[in-house]
């Protein structure tokens, strides 16, 4: 029993640690959309599909 719970409290913080990054990274792509819309957000945007895509 011990072990099983171990082992879910790993999975329920990778999982909420892997939240935490999406919502800093969200965050950080509306600071990017205020303050430098154009090229480099859509260029940003971009790599981050190709490598979203790749896997």
């Amino acid at each position: 029993m011990d072990l099983i719970n171990m082992e879910l409290l790993q999975t329920t913080l990778i999982i909420a640690s892997f939240l935490a990054i999406i919502l800093f990274f969200s965050n950080l792509f509306d600071v990017f959309n205020e303050k430098i819309m154009g090229p480099t957000y859509k260029r940003v945007l971009k790599t981050i599909k190709k490598v979203f895509t790749k896997k």
